[in-house]
């Protein structure tokens, strides 16, 4: 029975970049900063502090955490 069969849609160059990026993700220290908290999580955070749970408030919150781990 024959293995699957997988096209190539990447050009060695592609691959090469694609490699190199997920190396970066993997390398101690760096990686993805998932920052897509849901509006009812963040709100709750909000809701702590007496803020407002509209965009610009979520926008600013989000800015300043990446800011601050950038910092450390």
């Amino acid at each position: 029975m024959p293995g699957p069969e997988f096209y190539q849609y990447l050009t060695d160059a592609q691959e090469k970049e694609l490699a190199a990026i997920a190396k970066q993700i993997v390398t101690p220290g760096k990686g993805i900063l998932a920052a897509d908290e849901s509006t009812g999580t963040i709100g709750k955070r909000f809701a702590n502090i007496s803020l407002e749970n509209v965009e610009d408030n979520r926008r600013a919150y989000r800015y300043g955490e990446i800011c601050l781990k950038l910092l450390d």
